[in-house]
């Protein structure tokens, strides 16, 4: 055999020796004007078993092939179709359907057609076959392989197809390298089209119109019933070049799943110069896309940037019936082209419908780069999306503000956001926007950098939970998180723990009826906490810049609705303390240390009073939140028996006073007194 399947050229190799051994009848030498009679008769005679096609061109009209046929073919060997031919070459047959060919060339001669011919053409129900590997087909017009009542098993492989025709832009005038039209009902069947080369053309004469790739449309169309037959697909290691069409009323992706089918496996394909998107999974189960490469896409305005570069749509005609559970992981996407004036194309997009959500889906270890919005998700439940790079938007190409690196509308159950690296140059980071009141979200191990200027690292709205665990937020210049209810009536909970690092970035909640907060928020500075509900609208900023900070304070109200969380941070200011009548006239008082803890020094005056206070001490930061008490400790002798630990609050919360214990006495006149004090909230 050979030890490469490719020719100086690029093209595909054929070495047919393993065949001729058993390939007692052999073609007649070409006529030169029509040899359809002559590989009828020997195709006949043969009853199945192999027959050789030596070197020539035989050339072919409207050829019905009988059921069993095993075409071996020299190198040389060309089957061209008739000028002006109404179907080209064609198979029909009955109940099964053995068809195999190895080697050669089928050439459509599409510039001497004046009508739009098929290749092949029939029906494979259970028990068929079609079997066609290393075979060059080349200026096809229509379609390459076209099959109806699919039931049974198709394998393309290690193919080549050139020079394939563009789309006119008629409607029904559709190009496309293998169309599956309908399933036969009841059966499972199964496809591969496997290592095969697609050279179709990126500049085509219309807009949309590139060649289509192939279009697996299993849709039981004898009983009208859009489900299909639950029939399987691989589709691996292929190369499209200049695939993907959108014209008239016709779509046709380099890899088209179209209701409805049992499972798919679209891996390890490299997609260049492609449109609308590149790969389509529509009404799919069990859908596998993985490792697959999407570069440098035409730039169209008839591509739709909401199919995304890889689109996986489970409930396109499925009504209720559930499509769940799909798997892409592991594809590089860049730059896959978008709409002049619209924006780029999506990376991934996971559509489903109010009736039919995307269920259990997987979105993990993708690249993207350059794309428009990163992951677009609508109706979906129970959702993963773990480990990606995703650079997404761009201000050049959209509307400003428009692509956020991942989307999530319509959403139940629990979403998982885990270890992903976030650009969204035009957009907010994560944003889930409508209908998202019934999940919770788990934001955990996330890096957000390099955010449009007035979006955010995070918008939420009313979600019943969102926890983030262990992010870091470097995103000078933008806002980290934004979360509120915009009208929704849900009350959520956020959880957020000091494992999260805030580097750059300010940081708002507009969630008014946010009511519990855990963990803390602008880093380790911040400990256990309650937001207390407030204004609708209402915004509350961390207002110093500071990493660690938790300095916040409202926008435009007044400062009755400041609202800080409760435990304000070790790295907080220094409270002020002033002196009391319980002190004595001319007393002195020093303190050392935070709104939480540290250190107060009183020097008693002359005529300390029983019964007076002694010190006030005024938080530096204000609070919403009444704190559950102080512990006063004494730090010198003298304080031993004095020790203060009645706290009284003023109407703002703001402000705590230490008066005398019951020992009795009054303080001693021009004495140090020392307390270490606690707040516990």
């Amino acid at each position: 055999m050979s030890q490469s399947r490719f020719d100086a050229s690029g093209g595909i190799k054929k070495d047919i020796s393993e065949y001729q051994a058993d390939n007692p009848t052999v073609i007649p030498a070409p006529n030169g004007v029509d040899d359809t009679i002559a590989f009828k008769l020997t195709l006949d005679t043969a009853n199945g078993k192999d027959v050789r096609v030596p070197s020539g061109v035989y050339i072919l009209d409207g050829l019905t092939l009988p059921d069993k046929v095993s075409l071996i073919m020299d190198d040389n060997a060309v089957l061209l179709a008739k000028p002006n031919s109404p179907s080209g070459f064609m198979f029909t047959g009955g109940v099964t359907i053995k068809l195999k060919i190895r080697g050669g060339t089928i050439d459509g001669n599409k510039t001497n057609q004046a009508g739009r011919p098929y290749i092949l053409i029939g029906f494979c129900p259970a028990g068929s076959y079609v079997d066609i590997q290393h075979v060059t087909f080349k200026d096809t017009v229509r379609t390459c392989v076209n099959i109806n009542n699919f039931g049974g098993v198709i394998d393309l492989s290690h193919n080549k197809f050139i020079g394939q025709a563009e789309a006119t832009g008629v409607d029904q005038e559709m190009t496309s390298i293998m169309s599956v039209m309908s399933g036969q009902a009841n059966v499972d069947g199964f496809i591969r089209f496997n290592h095969n080369v697609c050279i179709g053309t990126a500049t085509p004469a219309i807009a949309g119109a590139s060649p289509g790739g192939i279009f697996l449309c299993n849709r039981d169309d004898v009983n009208d019933l859009p489900h299909g037959n639950f029939s399987t697909a691989e589709v691996i290691g292929n190369y499209f070049y200049g695939y993907g069409m959108h014209v008239g009323i016709n779509d046709i992706s380099p890899v088209h799943f179209y209701p409805a089918w049992g499972g798919a496996r679209v891996i390890g394909n490299y997609f260049e110069q492609c449109a609308f998107c590149a790969i389509s999974g529509k009404s799919v189960s069990e859908f596998i896309c993985a490792d697959n490469v999407i570069v440098n896409g035409q730039w169209s305005d008839k591509n739709v940037a909401q199919e995304g570069a890889i689109s996986y749509v489970p409930a396109y005609m499925a009504g209720t019936n559930l499509r769940p559970r799909a798997t892409i992981t592991g594809n590089i996407i860049n730059n896959p082209g978008g709409q002049p004036g619209i924006g780029r194309q999506y990376g991934i997009a996971v559509h489903g419908t109010a009736t039919s959500y995307a269920t259990d889906v997987i979105v993990a270890n993708n690249v993207m780069d350059d794309v428009g919005m990163g992951i677009g998700v609508d109706f979906a439940t129970n959702l993963n999306i773990n480990n990606n790079i995703i650079n997404s938007g761009d201000v050049a190409y959209a509307t400003a503000g428009v692509e956020s690196a991942i989307r999530l509308d319509h959403i139940n159950g629990d979403v998982m956001i885990n270890g992903n690296r976030i650009v969204a140059k035009n957009g907010h980071g994560i944003y889930g926007l409508l209908g998202v009141e019934n999940a919770r979200i788990f934001i955990n191990g996330n890096v957000f950098k390099q955010l449009y200027l007035t979006g955010y690292a995070v918008a939420i709205r009313g979600v019943k939970l969102v926890k983030f665990s262990g992010n870091t937020f470097d995103i000078a210049g933008a806002v980290a998180i934004d979360i509120r209810t915009d009208g929704d009536t849900n009350i959520g909970h956020l959880a957020w723990d000091e494992s999260n690092t805030l580097l750059s970035g300010a940081t708002q909640f507009q969630w008014a009826t946010i009511d519990k907060v855990t963990g803390s928020i602008g880093g380790t500075s911040s400990p256990l906490g309650i937001v207390t509900p407030g204004e609708v609208g209402v915004k509350y900023v961390q207002t110093d810049g500071k990493t660690g900070s938790i300095l916040w304070q409202s926008l435009g109200i007044t400062v009755d609705s400041w609202a800080i969380i409760g435990d304000i941070g070790s790295t907080s200011k220094t409270p002020t303390v002033t002196t009391s009548t319980g002190a004595g006239t001319s007393a002195t008082a020093s303190i050392v240390g935070t709104d939480i803890e540290g250190k107060i020094t009183v020097t008693t005056g002359t005529d300390p009073i029983l019964g007076g206070g002694i010190v006030t001490v005024t938080f530096n930061t204000p609070r919403s939140v009444a704190p559950k008490g102080v512990i006063i400790t004494p730090a010198n002798g003298n304080s031993v028996v004095k020790i203060a630990n009645v706290v009284a609050y003023d109407t703002q919360l703001t402000t705590l006073k230490f008066a005398l214990n019951s020992a009795g006495v009054a303080l001693t006149a021009s004495t140090p007194y020392i307390w270490y004090y606690k707040v516990l909230v």
